[in-house]
């Protein structure tokens, strides 16, 4: 089978997003199929056996998007069985090529909510109001004209399923994972080795575990690692400073599949405190793969992902937080 693969940018160093799409493509390649890989943006890098075509087009904006989506997919219809639109703005462009007289399946692949879901207002309140006018109105007109939509979990789904997204054309598809934990333990000395790996966001809560780790009892030996990068590193380099946790606390640089699952391997506890609802959650199962309990606040998926391996606390408590830790501890 043809597979037309549309996702915004595909990197081999990115996000959990992007490593699960570099795991489909190769399972669907592995699979059998033909898969012809395409990406809306120029800021790729993907590894050297997966090749794609990038269309450079980040400056668009949404409705200016998704109608080049249209016009792409209407380009390439008649050398494809199926578009796979990876990714949650991609599926209005996909509604409507079909709307319009397209003849080949259109599939969604929803791993993350829509800016209208997003309670916080993360982007803003003059851009949640244009997307909640976006999604609501208009493109709530092409939803259903979409045959197929994957959901990454239940909580994803449920969420779409309440905004008025067909109930009938939802599947879940978890993750793709291809992980061989490393079968010895590493010996830690008696120290407790606390892991924290993903972006170094608000969102992400990573504050919250810098704050739950500081005035620890003095008879715990701990040691904490965060891996990963973002716009708050300089913030958690003041704050780890500030309360004279530079021993204990140790910032690492993100780093691949293959030496995230060395730390892994030396970790005791994996600690997730993010605010914001994860829509899977993949570190919590490469934690699980590796026999280390889960600490994650009792929202989205993080339940459902997690279930008896692991504990949780109420997002944004840090003080419950530290309960919990040293309830492992």
């Amino acid at each position: 089978m043809r597979i037309f693969f549309f996702v915004r940018s595909l990197r081999q160093e990115g996000s959990g997003s992007h490593q699960n799409a570099l795991s489909y493509i190769r399972y669907l390649k592995e699979q059998g199929h033909t898969v012809i890989v395409h990406a809306f943006t120029s800021f790729n890098n993907p590894p050297a056996d997966i090749s794609l075509t990038a269309h450079n087009q980040e400056a668009l904006g949404l409705r200016a998007a998704n109608k080049f989506l249209t016009e792409l997919l209407l380009t390439h219809e008649k050398e494809t069985d199926i578009f796979f639109l990876y990714g949650v703005d991609s599926i209005w462009g996909g509604g409507a090529y079909r709307k319009q007289g397209g003849t080949t399946p259109v599939v969604g692949y929803l791993d993350a909510l829509l800016a209208s879901m997003d309670a916080k207002r993360t982007h803003g309140m003059l851009y949640y109001l244009k997307r909640l006018l976006w999604d609501r109105v208009f493109g709530m007109r092409l939803a259903p004209w979409v045959d197929a939509y994957s959901a990454v979990s239940p909580f994803i789904k449920d969420a779409f399923v309440k905004s008025g997204f067909p109930e009938k054309k939802f599947s879940i598809v978890p993750n793709f994972f291809t992980i061989t934990p490393t079968s010895t333990r590493h010996d830690t000395g008696g120290v407790i080795q606390l892991l924290y790996a993903g972006r170094l966001t608000y969102d992400k809560g990573i504050d919250l575990l810098i704050e739950a780790v500081t005035d620890m009892p003095k008879d715990v030996v701990w040691h904490l690692r965060i891996v990963g990068a973002g716009p708050l590193h300089a913030e958690c380099e003041r704050r780890i400073q500030a309360e004279n946790l530079q021993e204990r606390i140790e910032l690492i640089p993100w780093v691949g599949p293959d030496e995230l699952q060395e730390l892994y391997a030396t970790a005791d506890i994996f600690v997730h405190p993010s605010r914001a609802p994860e829509s899977f959650g993949r570190t919590f199962v490469e934690a699980m793969s590796h026999g280390i309990p889960v600490v994650a606040s009792r929202i989205g998926s993080a339940p459902w992902t997690i279930g008896e391996a692991g504990l949780f606390f109420p997002a944004g408590d840090a003080q419950a937080l530290r309960a919990v830790l040293l309830s492992l501890m």
